[in-house]
């Protein structure tokens, strides 16, 4: 299966984005060789890792809309909501995948979170 890798978020304060994602998915900080990147690091399952996520940019040109794999949508809905993300589309179900969902970060950036659920349809 592929899985996302390396992705960029634009953000004008990498601290609280930081602090928004270490709360919502538990992903842990760095900073990066680049001055005005962090490295993200995420344990699971696979030991994925993610690196350079978020860049300092004034304005988001977000071309390309990134889905978070997470074991429970209504729980990371729900911790999204407490750290002051937005939902931008509610839990629905992608037949015989899973639940999805969408959110904007407190950069208005939005993302996407998926749970696989093989069972998951439109009922």
């Amino acid at each position: 299966m592929y899985r996302i890798t390396q992705f960029d978020v634009p953000t004008t304060i990498s601290v609280n984005s930081m602090v928004f994602y270490n709360q919502v998915f538990g992903w842990t900080f760095q900073p990066s060789v680049h001055p005005k990147k962090w490295t993200a690091r995420t344990e699971s399952e696979e030991n994925q890792f993610f690196s350079n996520p978020f860049i300092r940019n004034n304005t988001s040109a977000q071309a390309l809309t990134k889905a978070v794999s997470v074991r429970n949508v209504d729980q990371t809905l729900f911790n999204i909501k407490k750290e002051g993300g937005q939902i931008v589309v509610p839990k629905f179900a992608v037949p015989g995948i899973g639940w999805m969902a969408y959110f904007k970060d407190l950069e208005q950036n939005v993302m996407g979170i998926i749970q696989t659920d093989c069972s998951a349809d439109f009922s």
